[in-house]
């Protein structure tokens, strides 16, 4: 058995077993000792003084998440919510960066837009949607949808520059615009898949917030 102190720290306070035909009888509870099972069930442990709410934070066991540590490798990527974060409907969204990147683990392409919550209840909260361009369908949507936002993708199919240059001018001309999106929510064999589609612009920000213009329709897209 042990007994814990502020000063002393854990202490062996008397025998780990009790000899058969003896009765152990219990330290009287008072409201500076107090008894706990221990977490693996392997005895009784007397914490001695403090206060009940200091007594439990001494007996709290995190060794599930310690266990965790030996494998332990921070993760700075990939870790912001996605579309699932918005309730199906349509909702008004303003982009905060849009940029190409490579997946972490497997050096993927992918467009990734980072979008804050302009309307309902998620309003406020900051999200990602990300472009996954695995088929030929992925850039031809996406070139739609930077139509809608008053690029003019259909430029895109000039190859006096790379698909990829088109993308890039693309994403750091819609930074600060401003959009109205349909979340829907569609589910194949049980699983739920989170979609946000870009249907339109809304009216720019005041001058005085922290989103640019958006672009004139006499202005050109590059």
């Amino acid at each position: 058995m042990a007994s814990w102190n502020r000063e002393e720290g854990w202490q062996r306070s008397a025998p780990s077993h009790i000899p058969l035909g003896r009765v152990w009888i219990p330290p009287r509870r008072s409201e500076r000792i107090e008894n706990f099972l221990l977490p693996d069930g392997s005895g009784i442990a007397i914490v001695i003084g403090l206060t009940h709410e200091e007594r439990l934070e001494a007996m709290a066991d995190f060794s599930e998440l310690d266990a965790l540590q030996n494998e332990y490798e921070p993760q700075t990527g990939g870790q912001m919510p996605g579309p699932e974060l918005v309730p199906d409907g349509t909702w008004e969204f303003e982009i905060i960066s849009a940029e190409l990147t490579e997946t972490p683990k497997t050096n993927e392409t992918i467009g990734r837009i980072q979008l804050r919550v302009l309307s309902g209840p998620a309003a406020g909260r900051v999200l990602e949607r990300a472009t996954f361009f695995r088929r030929q369908e992925a850039a031809n949507y996406l070139g739609g949808e930077m139509m809608a936002l008053g690029v003019d993708s259909a430029r895109w199919s000039d190859k006096s520059k790379p698909l990829s240059q088109h993308i890039e001018e693309a994403f750091a001309r819609i930074r600060g615009v401003r959009f109205k999106g349909t979340k829907v929510t569609n589910t194949k064999d049980g699983k739920p898949y989170h979609n946000l589609y870009i249907n339109s612009l809304v009216q720019a920000a005041p001058a005085n917030s922290s989103a640019s213009a958006l672009p004139s329709p006499d202005d050109s897209p590059f």
